[in-house]
């Protein structure tokens, strides 16, 4: 009796064990996929402000130096708003994202996941806001 109770004990520790093993498995999982989908939702915005940025400048060097000021101050206008939207519709696919991953971990009791998932979103949003910026900036220093 004293045997079947121990080996009764020693299967539930191993299933408990396992089953806490899997959810860890799954956390990382969760993680890994979401840090991928991060990666990339920054990459493509990134890669979107770059083309914007080099389609502009050369258009806008060229009106300046054809002494079409108010063309090329338009021209710059609608290249900082495509920046700006770009970078917000891209800022709304990361909080989109990051709800979603952080809830899901959270939900797999993987607190500590959750954290390090939401200190890679507020590094990607960084990212893309500098990247923002920049682009910006590179833009508006031609009229100096």
């Amino acid at each position: 009796m004293l045997k079947c109770v121990l080996r009764t004990f020693v299967c539930c520790c191993a299933i408990s064990a396992s089953s806490s093993s899997l959810v860890g498995n799954d956390a990382q999982r969760v993680f890994n996929a979401g840090s991928e989908e991060l990666r990339v939702i920054v990459s493509e915005c990134n890669d979107r402000i770059k083309d914007i940025t080099q389609r502009c400048i050369p258009q806008i060097r060229r009106l300046l130096a054809g002494g079409h000021q108010s063309e090329a101050a338009h021209l710059a206008f609608q290249c900082v708003t495509e920046i700006r939207e770009t970078v917000r519709r891209s800022t709304i696919r990361i909080e989109v994202l990051c709800s979603r991953v952080i809830n899901r971990l959270l939900e797999l009791g993987a607190p500590n996941l959750a954290r390090r998932f939401h200190d890679r979103c507020l590094k990607g949003q960084a990212s893309i806001s500098n990247a923002g910026q920049r682009a910006e900036h590179a833009i508006r220093s031609l009229f100096n």
